[in-house]
């Protein structure tokens, strides 16, 4: 499930990081831990808020749109996680 789930929701965001060499799933993960607060999201990731934006207007468009206010928000959450923390082969539920 947790492929599957990371698949639809951000699956578009991860082909571009691989393609690109970019690290866009670092900086939603540090968006949406700070509560989608901008500027302590890109004082974590340490760039300045212009670029914070730029990334997350990037990362939207991958993603369908701006989650926040969304029944979509709390399974990005948890598709970012997955994708950052994926279980070993065998172990799952």
């Amino acid at each position: 499930m947790g492929g599957r789930i990371t698949q639809e929701l951000l699956g578009e965001l991860l082909d571009y990081d691989r393609r690109r060499g970019t690290r866009l799933l670092d900086t939603l993960d540090a968006w949406l831990i700070s509560g989608c607060n901008s500027a302590e999201a890109a004082r974590v990731l340490f760039i300045e808020r212009q670029t914070l934006h730029k990334r997350l207007r990037k990362i939207f468009e991958l993603i369908g749109g701006d989650p926040r206010g969304s029944a979509k928000l709390p399974g990005l959450y948890l598709a970012v996680h997955l994708a950052k923390n994926p279980s070993p082969v065998g172990v799952g539920v």
